[in-house]
């Protein structure tokens, strides 16, 4: 049976995801407080350029599934990591009671 590019993506993200359990795991916590810290409720993989980079984690594919169930506000912002060539980057909500894992 030939996957659709969806499922692609989402067997390479949960594969991505499984070899990086702790980190994944510590940067959605990360994740979450700092949406948690602000108003309305956002975060980017923007913001946690630095707090990745005080921790020492290396940045990789499983990043792609941190954002896992929370919802897309539909906006963009440029991410200032120099390495991203000033790519945007997806701003997420993180929803009010959800418990995101």
């Amino acid at each position: 049976m030939t996957m659709t590019g969806e499922e692609l993506r989402d067997e390479g993200m949960a594969r991505a995801a499984g070899a990086n359990r702790f980190l994944l795991e510590e940067t959605r916590k990360i994740a979450v407080s700092i949406a948690k810290s602000r108003d309305d409720r956002r975060c980017s993989a923007a913001d946690l350029v630095k707090p990745l980079a005080a921790r020492g984690f290396e940045r990789g594919n499983w990043l792609g599934s941190v954002f896992r169930g929370w919802e897309f506000t539909g906006e963009w912002e440029k991410n200032p990591a120099p390495q991203r060539h000033a790519g945007f980057v997806r701003i997420w909500y993180l929803p009010t009671g959800e418990v995101v894992s």
